[in-house]
């Protein structure tokens, strides 16, 4: 039987509204520095991958396969051009959800 892993949660039951804000903007700060460094990473391991002509790399404790893709998806602008407004506002789904915005001080 496979052992699982235990992960401990935070208990944030008595955290304030401002450290919540600070902690969240901690996090997305670092996530946006990540998101950075990944795709430096990304673009460095395709280059490599066209000089040697191989896409799997196999590192210490990952390895990584570089392959084709593709996605289809509706052209929006095409479809307003085409269909009248009644017929997009009937075909249209709105979803409410609540966003939350945060920045650091300047």
């Amino acid at each position: 039987m496979a052992k699982r892993k235990t992960v401990e949660i935070e208990n944030l039951s008595n955290a304030t509204p401002e450290y919540l804000t600070d902690e969240l903007g901690a996090i997305r700060a670092q996530i946006s520095a990540l998101e950075k460094r990944k795709d430096l990473l990304s673009e460095a391991l395709k280059g490599r991958a066209r000089l040697l002509g191989e896409y799997i790399f196999k590192g210490e404790v990952f390895t990584s396969e570089i392959v084709e893709m593709s996605r289809s998806s509706l052209d929006s602008e095409a479809i307003r051009q085409e269909m009248d407004t009644d017929w997009i506002d009937a075909h249209t789904k709105v979803t409410s959800y609540q966003q939350i915005n945060t920045k650091a001080y300047k």
